[in-house]
């Protein structure tokens, strides 16, 4: 239940060591989330305009989703745009209201991206649709990799991180 909305079955284990097992198959999550939005898209086009079209698909992820992504993006606007120092952005970020930064930074975000997806033809909005959202989710896997956790202590381990990594490299082989 991490990336989507959608329950996890009662026998899942939510330890963080699986959680980052799990990131090399967050980029096949994108995808069937890309494939929910695409399907949206084409059955919205066949009978409203391509705007309207990217925002029913819009609309159709952020529910899939549970605005996971939106949310993330809204607290690092308003942490990087009212905060002075570290300490006050990631107390910024840590609050659960929504501040002027976030708002109007995720109205911009939206607006470009309704925007650029009804510019695309109908045979080519899914595809990209499918790509985007995969490449949204593989984007966290080499930043786990390559930046520091940035609240010491509140990672649960080396271990975790270092499994992650002998994980995805036995996934890569197959």
């Amino acid at each position: 239940m991490f990336l989507t909305r959608l329950p996890c079955p009662g026998w899942c284990d939510h330890h963080p060591a699986y959680l980052m097992r799990s990131m090399c198959y967050f980029p096949i999550i994108g995808a069937v989330i890309g494939a929910w939005g695409a399907v949206f898209y084409n059955a919205a086009a066949v009978l409203l305009p391509a705007s309207v079209a990217a925002g029913v698909s819009t609309l159709a992820t952020v529910w899939l989703t549970g605005c996971f992504h939106e949310d993330g993006l809204s607290d690092c606007f308003d942490g990087f745009g009212g905060g002075w120092g570290k300490t006050q952005i990631l107390r910024i970020m840590k609050d659960s209201r929504i501040g002027t930064y976030a708002l109007v930074g995720m109205a911009l975000v939206l607006h470009q991206k309704l925007h650029a997806l009804a510019a695309f033809d109908l045979q080519l909005a899914g595809p990209v649709l499918i790509a985007a959202h995969c490449a949204s989710r593989w984007s966290c896997v080499p930043l786990t990799y390559c930046c520091t956790y940035i609240q010491v202590g509140a990672c649960k381990g080396a271990n975790a991180v270092h499994s992650t990594r002998c994980h995805c490299a036995s996934v890569r082989k197959l």
